[in-house]
């Protein structure tokens, strides 16, 4: 990927510490709803943001639906008569 090293962009900080990242820096870096961002001092005035590779859970789960699909695919399963027709006793 191209990249221009003179590209400024500018975000304000909400009253809860919050920031918007530009959409263009979004593009730029994969960024969507569930990244990570990792931020590294540099120095006493600047950090360095990165983007953490995410490897989570649901990832997984989709990996594996693409593989193998959905488990709504799978055939019920008999567990037999016994199951549900158990008679619990309850002793005072």
């Amino acid at each position: 990927m191209m990249y221009e090293s003179n590209k400024q962009f500018l975000s304000k900080v909400t009253a809860k510490g919050q920031i918007t990242i530009p959409k263009a820096v979004r593009d730029d870096l994969g960024i969507d709803t569930d990244s990570k961002l990792r931020f590294i001092q540099n120095s006493a005035d600047s950090y360095l943001m990165k983007v953490e590779e995410t490897d989570s859970f649901w990832n997984r789960v989709n990996e594996n639906v693409a593989q193998y699909g959905p488990i709504d695919d799978s055939p019920e399963i008999d567990w037999g008569p016994d199951v549900g027709a158990e008679v619990i006793d309850y002793y005072d």
